[in-house]
């Protein structure tokens, strides 16, 4: 099964969806938002949630 490794919306945290639920999503709608759970549908955007965990992500990275 092929998946798709996407980046939440809200949290910022990489999540995967399977790919025909991923083609489903976009033939629905291209410009909807992604999120990893309902709990942060529910919050919905947070730049800075993102910009922090893609920092965090790429320093640890560095660490590792």
């Amino acid at each position: 099964m092929n998946t798709v490794t996407l980046i939440c919306q809200g949290c910022g945290r990489p999540f995967t969806l399977a790919q025909s639920d991923y083609d489903k999503m976009l033939e629905e709608n291209i410009q909807t938002p992604r999120f990893c759970s309902i709990q942060c549908a529910f919050h919905g955007w947070d730049y800075q949630a993102v910009w922090y965990g893609r920092y965090r992500r790429s320093q640890s990275d560095k660490k590792g």
